[in-house]
């Protein structure tokens, strides 16, 4: 009822919140739930709450909203005028006369003071009275749709609203209510507020009581949130230190981005940050309450990484006042003492104190500790941070540092130890200048920034004459701009070759490059297999088995992809010399191996692409490379095709962290529309359709990508039956996609047919048909056949021929039945009994939508499993087998999961011992709460149900 203006955006990097959010509302809709949302101040509890209001109001339920502030607690009923503020007249019309007074003398409404002549105040202003009259008014609201009740910063609620609250809420049990709140912790300014949020609290039941601890941000998510909420595009490495010095609160995360982009210099590592001003005074102020010895002694914890209480005492001016000091420190709140181990209460009081220090100061505390250390990179490190200037002898033993660090795959760290080496070098020697800065930028461009090693090799290259040397400068540039521009990359590639002149080796590895997937859309396929095979010629000559590995793998992408089959002789050399060479390349038309697993995906061995996958993913998370969000992309939609849609959304998860962390936005985009697939197939289509339309956002942004985001969104708008927005989001991609002639696997193209032969625009749905067979049938591979002749159905079927329409659907059932791809088959049964009922089939059609209603809940996907029954909903007469509706008994999973519920376990619990998903074993519980008619897991654990068949 209370329109809070928020952005219909879902919170970034909030997904696991976002889905409990899902599941407390649709908890509302069939009885009584609660959300409590509990978190530090600034780490965004009130954004989840306003998505939350946003997404029951989308859904049509009623919401009442209270926001009260700290001087709000001694108003009282303050928070109870505010719920009912936008609540109509004619609401309280139903109440009984008493009931309706009281509560408008209480709300202080403007006609408080019609027909109750005679009535004493004090009888009217009872407070069970007031109870009463709230609870009944709640419950005729929630008659006729479901009702939130929603409150943020719930410890500054008056009192008497808390009591209120409280009394309704142990009483709602049974009605279509939800009690959505927040409450502040670890802020002392709330403390006086902690008896209003537990008269609450404990006035919920705890069976239907969410409490979800709102914790910090990942590193990608405040990535985001700063990209969105400032419009800076911050680097990497500042972003990382960004992140350790707010812990995770991107409110923290945001004033200190916005103080970096004020500063307008890079920091390095160690450095001090800029802090603003009411940051400093907002959070340092307890600093100043300690004597300056403990000062002193902070500022060696502020310097150390990874403090201890020895580590200290090896460096502090005063071992023997340590302990003393750590004391008094702890008893103010700055530091926190756990053992031996020791840190700052919050990050950001270190930085500040660390900031306040003069920088003479400074470098004495970092000469000290380097003293104190025989760890070659911490030494370096800190060494750096001594000095008063540029110096080779640092410089040297910085590069040293970085060897060892990027042999052990700490690839931040190498960036770091980098850049001070390339800070420590003299001036005047600009061979070195120019070596550490190619280095710099290398090391930055595998840790995933590639926007500084372009920066760094730009310089470079203006300092240089054409020729070998700047052609491998060229080469990278190349590299890095296929991440997002493919004309360009095509362009400093061939300059590179140009300038490479002679050097075989050098023109292998460059046009081993141009042979990658992105310069296809500029060169045409066959110019680049011309391109492979040149490659692949200079390397053999040349033996450079790195490249001929990778150059193998690309000509064999090309046969591949023009319908020549795979060519397993030339992927087995491949891998065989990548697993040589030891380098194995993950990212995007990466190495052989990444090549491999995806030729394998696209195929019909996806438990062989799984597994590889999944090795190319330890090693890739092993070795601290960014790449890793690739193959986490690819493995998320493997396990999506499987059925496996947990591990999917793990995957797509763990993808889209490393893929932002990283600044790879094009595998970002990519990991966004990953998890659109899976949360529309779970049912939660407007997190999807929201996921989807920010991929595509951010494909459009930096111009490529946008094939995915639509794949996603065409399929989630087939699944609730939008044959026309379906068209809509596929269209563009169907119009990229037939030109290139590749033969690979496109979904878009035949969605796109089915959403067209719905539309009746069947000429048109025709061509796709044809022109996605004949790739299905040149690949060779089951599943894109099964799929053209389940679209080839659907042309058939809306043009009258449903005899053929059914047998082109046998075919496609056959091909899924003997495959691994469940939601694929799962469609082409439900298109099979839509067809057979057409037909007058009954038995069979019942028995088709059964199979397939049966896969759909298996998975689960309920917007789906809702078709097959409304499907089966037309047939007329008795049929096949049942489809099950709310009014059949328990299947035997559902009694299972009955009998474990009332022995006390937990979801997870349960789905181990019946080896499901939590989601699988939530799903059903819906299903068992709205057969039995019960709302809770304790009335589920009191009813008899087992016995029925």
């Amino acid at each position: 009822m209370t329109p809070l203006g928020a952005a219909s955006a879902a919170p970034i990097g909030r997904l696991t919140e976002i889905g409990e959010i899902d599941r407390f509302l649709a908890r509302v809709s069939i009885g009584f739930a609660g959300l409590l949302l509990e978190g530090a101040p600034g780490i965004g509890k009130t954004r989840l709450w306003r998505h939350a209001l946003t997404l029951a109001e989308r859904r049509g339920f009623l919401t009442l909203v209270a926001r009260p502030a700290v001087a709000d607690r001694t108003f009282e009923f303050g928070g109870l005028t505010d719920l009912f503020r936008d609540v109509p007249e004619e609401a309280f019309a139903g109440l009984p006369r008493l009931q309706r007074e009281a509560l408008e003398i209480t709300l202080l409404r403007e006609d408080a003071n019609d027909g109750r002549v005679g009535r004493p105040v004090a009888e009217l202003i009872d407070e069970r009275v007031i109870a009463a009259a709230v609870l009944s008014l709640l419950r005729m609201l929630a008659r006729t749709t479901p009702l939130v009740v929603a409150v943020d910063d719930l410890q500054w609620l008056d009192q008497r609203s808390a009591r209120l609250l409280s009394f309704v809420a142990r009483r709602l049990e049974r009605d279509h209510v939800g009690i959505l709140v927040t409450i502040r912790v670890g802020d002392a300014g709330a403390d006086g507020g902690g008896d209003s949020a537990d008269l609450v609290v404990q006035g919920l039941d705890p069976d239907l009581l969410t409490h979800l601890h709102i914790g910090p941000m990942s590193v990608a998510a405040l990535h985001e949130v700063i990209r969105e909420r400032t419009g800076l595009a911050v680097h990497r490495p500042t972003l990382l230190r960004i992140n350790e010095v707010s812990g995770g609160n991107p409110f923290y995360a945001i004033q200190l981005a916005n103080a970096f982009a004020a500063a307008g210099e890079r920091s390095l590592a160690g450095e001090a940050l800029p802090v603003p001003h009411d940051l400093d005074v907002l959070v340092g102020g307890r600093l100043d309450a300690v004597t300056p010895g403990a000062q002193a002694m902070l500022l060696y914890l502020a310097a150390l990484p990874r403090p201890t209480v020895p580590s200290l005492a090896r460096v502090v001016e005063d071992p023997g006042r340590l302990d003393a000091q750590l004391d008094e420190a702890v008893n103010a709140g700055i530091v926190e003492a756990h053992g031996a181990t020791v840190h700052f209460s919050h990050p950001l009081l270190g930085t500040i104190h660390y900031r306040r220090a003069l920088p003479a100061r400074r470098r004495e505390v970092h000469g000290r500790i380097a003293q104190a250390t025989m760890d070659r990179e911490l030494r370096a490190f800190h060494l750096a941070l001594a000095a008063a200037g540029p110096e080779e002898r640092i410089a040297a033993e910085l590069d040293l540092a970085a060897m060892e660090a990027r042999a052990r795959g700490a690839r931040d760290l190498a960036v770091e130890l980098l850049e001070h080496a390339l800070a420590a070098t003299p001036s005047e020697e600009m061979a070195a200048i120019r070596r550490r800065t190619v280095a710099v930028a290398d090391a930055a461009f595998e840790a995933g920034d590639a926007e500084r090693a372009q920066e760094l090799l730009e310089r470079v290259r203006s300092s240089l004459e054409a020729g070998p040397a700047r052609a491998e400068v060229l080469l990278r540039l190349g590299v890095i701009a296929q991440t997002e521009d493919f004309d360009r990359s095509v362009e400093l590639l061939r300059a590179a070759d140009q300038e490479a002149g002679d050097d075989l080796r050098l023109r292998a590895r460059i046009l081993t490059e141009l042979a990658r997937f992105p310069t296809w859309l500029v060169l045409g396929i066959d110019e680049v297999e011309r391109v492979a095979r040149s490659a692949v010629d200079l390397a053999e000559r040349v033996g450079d088995r790195d490249t001929l590995a990778h150059s193998l793998a690309l000509l064999a992408g090309v046969i591949v992809r023009t319908g020549r089959g795979v060519p397993h002789d030339l992927m087995a050399r491949a891998v065989a010399l990548e697993e040589i060479g030891g380098s194995i390349r993950v990212d995007e038309d990466g190495g052989p191996s990444i090549v491999y697993a995806e030729m394998l995906a696209d195929g019909d061995e996806p438990d062989a692409a799984r597994a590889l996958l999944a090795r190319l993913c330890e090693r890739a998370r092993s070795e601290g490379d960014p790449a890793v969000s690739y193959p986490l992309f690819v493995l998320a939609n493997v396990e999506f095709d499987m059925g496996h849609w947990d591990r999917a959304e793990e995957a797509a998860l763990q993808a889209l962290e490393t893929a932002t962390l990283a600044g790879r936005e094009a595998t970002e985009v990519l990991a966004l529309s990953a998890l659109a697939f899976v949360r529309g197939g779970l049912g939660a289509v407007d997190e999807a359709r929201e996921l989807g339309e920010r991929a595509l956002a951010l494909a459009n942004r930096i111009g490529r990508g946008g094939r995915a985001p639509r794949a996603a969104l065409g399929l989630l708008e087939l699944s609730v039956g939008d044959a026309e927005a379906a068209w809509q989001w596929l269209e563009p991609a169907v119009a990229r996609i037939l030109p290139l002639g590749l033969g690979q696997p496109a979904t878009q193209v035949t969605d796109g047919a089915e959403a067209l032969a719905a539309l009746g625009r069947l000429d048109e749905a025709e061509r796709l048909v044809d022109a996605t067979e004949s790739n299905a049938r040149r690949l060779g591979t089951q599943w894109t056949i099964a799929m053209a002749l389940r679209a080839k159905a659907a042309v058939a079927a809306e043009q009258g021929d449903l005899t053929g329409a059914e047998s082109l659907l046998v075919g496609a059932v056959s091909i899924g039945r003997s495959g691994q791809r469940p939601l694929e088959l799962a469609r082409s049964l439900l298109a099979l009994g839509s067809v057979r009922r057409r037909l007058h089939r009954k038995r069979e059609a019942a028995d088709a939508l059964a199979d397939a209603l049966a896969i759909f809940e298996r998975l689960p996907a309920p917007v789906w499993a809702d078709r097959a029954r409304r499907e089966a909903g037309r047939i007329g007469g008795r049929g096949g087998r049942s489809v099950a509706d709310a009014s059949e008994p328990l299947s035997a999973t559902e009694r299972e999961i009955v009998g474990l519920v009332r022995v006390g376990r937990t979801n997870r619990e349960i789905a181990d011992a019946l080896h499901l998903s939590p989601r699988t074993v939530e799903w059903n519980l819906t299903r068992i709460y709205r057969k039995l008619g019960v709302r809770s897991r304790t009335e589920l654990a009191a009813r008899d149900v087992l016995w029925k068949p």
